[in-house]
């Protein structure tokens, strides 16, 4: 449900908003101090915005309203917008100084108010009034004031605006460099925005100023730019302008074709009510003077009639200049003479005005000067008023803290009292608790440290029991490795015992055919010797990978997995599985070679026996030593089609098997993480790739003595 004060806003919305639809203006508002009436005179003020009767008439209502309330009562708000518009309706009516009074008295109200933004508001306006009027020196003070207020609250709109119109009036004083300094900085906001649609004329500003400082070149690179932009963005009024530029730099250029060309397409635009349009006309008619002068004639007349009509004073002195140079080419003198006395009375006329204006100029800048003396003075003032306010506050703040600072002192030490008294009661009370705590301590204490007691009896006894089953486990994965170890054994001496029985056949058919002398005798015995040598170093390997020697020592990894891979290579040529070793770094580590060796045979065994119930075109093992991230890496990769993703996280843990019961424990893998983590220090683990199956064992690398 609403608050009561939330449905009184609500009435008095619907009141206004019935009130505004049975009349215009009449019964607007009930209160003009309230925020909501400054903003619906906002809006109102937007809305007649664009309708100078309807704004007038708003306006004078207004005043009205204003004049009904006692003028401290009204918001400040309404008072800045009503200011603010009347200075800008009144600027555009005459040339009188009115329109300054207005935007005067809106930026007092918005210093009283201390309102930065309405302040710079209020000073960008004056400046637009200045630089219509030609004060550019005035105008560039307002602008920079409200630049510094720009700065500080508002975003790049104001400041570009602000940029540009510095730029035009340094350009109007022939301050050239720091014109083109404001440009580029005016352009470099606009790119930053990407706001293509405000480059158009900002451009053809630039080009003019490069033009009166004889730059050409880049002068009409800009103006392109300016025909480009405002071709998409720009009004009809723009468009002529820029092509009347243009057609004024290719005359003086003297390339007159081209100039011909801007010209008429600016007149083509046919913005007839504006002083760019007599001067293209004009300067077209001077165009024509050789090859046209009838149409000259034609086309000055056209000019100077508009020029009369609108009261362009400047344009028609230059209207009339060139019909004194028209007649003086085809010889018509007393026409010539006629213009030129048609042209001195527009001079006269432009200095009388420009007198009465600057006498205006001195008189307005005058006061200017001593309303700027009576706001330092007020600022004065009000400083010191603020300072003395301040002061009272401060003091009014001191004896209010040291009224209560001795009231809290009377309570306090009544309350200490209390305190103190409350206090040795509960000690007491927490003496008699603490020693009822202190008996139960003990009590539970006691039963602490017999529960202590048979836990550790009970922890020793699950020790001992994990130890015997660990001892159990690799008594069986040896066992287990023996039956392997007994295959290689027989595959590696098939060859040899074979080799040695077909000697003996040999040395049988020799003695039969009368062939056994003591050459050939001593060349069979030397290759039986070479046959025996070979067997011996198999059983010496294979009796190593026995050997329950612990001893640790530094050794080299690559050199260890040599071994394994040549220990199980003849059971793996007879299951023909191929495999390639790659040792990219060789690396050193601490622990028993023995150990890491069996690791290296159960990994190799473990894929061996995963190729033999799955029917693999070409099995391969790939077998790589690195270093990695500091680490010393062995990696073991098949092509047997991979773990079972139902088991691959718990492919370490003991009896978790794949094959059947009588051909596999399920310990070969325990007990491979079991030496690399305890005895090496280091991680192993196993994932799928695309073709298979991947075991990666990464122990630590040390230096090697």
């Amino acid at each position: 449900m609403l608050r009561s004060s939330s449905k009184l806003l609500l009435l008095l919305l619907v009141i206004s908003i019935a009130l505004f639809a049975g009349d215009k203006w009449s019964g607007r508002f009930d209160d003009l101090t309230s925020p909501l009436a400054r903003e619906m005179v906002k809006a109102d003020l937007a809305k007649y915005s664009t309708q100078t009767d309807s704004m007038d008439n708003y306006l004078n209502w207004l005043e009205k309203e204003i004049q009904r309330v006692d003028n401290s009562k009204v918001h400040y708000g309404i008072l800045w917008l009503y200011n603010i518009f009347r200075g800008l309706g009144s600027s555009q009516e005459s040339r009188d100084n009115t329109c300054f009074k207005f935007l005067e008295k809106a930026y007092e109200i918005a210093w009283l108010n201390d309102d930065k933004i309405s302040m710079m508001i209020t000073e960008f306006h004056q400046g637009n009034i200045y630089f219509n009027r030609g004060y550019y020196r005035m105008a560039i003070r307002k602008y920079e004031s409200s630049q510094a207020f720009v700065e500080k609250k508002t975003g790049v709109d104001f400041k570009y605006k602000i940029f540009h119109n510095l730029a035009i009036c340094h350009k109007y004083l022939k301050e050239f460099d720091l014109s083109l300094s404001y440009f580029h900085q005016a352009e470099t906001i606009r790119l930053e925005e990407n706001r293509e649609d405000e480059l158009g004329m900002l451009y053809n500003n630039l080009g003019s100023l490069y033009n009166e400082m004889n730059d050409q070149e880049s002068a009409l690179s800009c103006y392109l730019k300016a025909e480009k932009l405002l071709a998409v963005y720009g009004s009809r009024l723009e468009q002529a302008m820029v092509a009347n530029n243009l057609g004024n730099l290719y005359l003086i250029t003297q390339d007159f074709p081209e100039a011909k060309v801007y010209f008429e397409h600016s007149l083509s635009l046919k913005v007839i009510d504006s002083p760019g349009y007599v001067t293209t006309l004009a300067n077209i008619g001077l165009l024509y003077l050789d090859e046209n002068p009838v149409k000259a004639l034609s086309l000055l007349e056209e000019a100077r009639q508009i020029c009369l009509e609108n009261s362009f004073l400047p344009q028609l002195k230059d209207v009339y200049s060139d019909f004194i140079e028209h007649y003086e080419y085809v010889q018509d003198y007393e026409k010539a003479l006629y213009y030129l006395d048609l042209r001195q009375a527009v001079i006269d006329s432009l200095y009388i005005e420009e007198k009465r204006s600057h006498q205006e100029d001195i008189q307005y800048y005058y006061n200017l000067e001593s309303k700027a003396q009576d706001i330092e003075l007020l600022t004065f003032e009000k400083s010191i008023s603020d300072n003395k306010l301040k002061s009272n506050k401060m003091l009014y703040f001191v004896g209010i803290c040291i009224f209560i600072v001795s009231l809290l002192g009377i309570i306090v030490l009544l309350q200490r009292h209390n305190l103190r008294k409350k206090r040795i009661e509960l000690l007491q009370k927490k003496n008699l608790e603490l020693e009822e705590k202190r008996k139960k301590k003990h009590i539970v204490l006691d039963m602490y440290q017999k529960l202590q007691q048979q836990l550790q009896e009970r922890t020793n006894a699950e020790i001992d029991h994990i130890r015997r089953k660990d001892s159990m486990i690799m008594i069986q994965s040896r066992h287990s490795a023996v039956g392997e170890v007994i295959g290689n054994i027989a595959h590696q001496w098939r060859q040899p015992i074979n080799a040695i029985g077909i000697i003996i056949q040999d040395f049988a058919d020799a003695y039969e055919f009368d062939e056994l002398n003591e050459e050939y005798f001593q060349k069979k015995m030397k290759v039986i010797d070479n046959l025996i040598y070979y067997m011996e170093q198999t059983i010496d390997d294979f009796k190593n990978f026995f050997n329950p020697a612990k001893e640790k020592l530094v050794f080299n990894v690559s050199e260890i997995l040599k071994r394994a891979v040549e220990f199980v290579s003849c059971t793996f040529s007879a299951r023909n599985i191929a495999y390639n070793i790659e040792v990219k770094d060789d690396f050193f580590c601490y622990g028993t070679p023995n150990e890491l060796f069996q690791v290296i045979i159960n990994i190799m065994n473990n894929a061996k026996d995963a190729y033999q119930p799955r029917n693999i075109a070409a099995p391969m093992i790939r077998l790589t030593a690195e270093i990695n991230d500091g680490m010393g890496c062995l990696i073991f990769q098949d092509n047997a089609g991979g773990i079972d993703p139902a088991i691959i996280d718990d492919i370490f843990e003991p009896y978790i098997t794949t094959k059947e019961a009588s051909k596999g424990t399920g310990m070969g893998l325990y007990i491979v993480k079991h030496i690399i983590e305890l005895n090496f220090n280091g991680k192993v683990f196993a994932e799928n790739i695309e073709d298979g199956a991947c075991f990666i064992i990464k122990i630590p690398v040390v230096e090697r003595n």
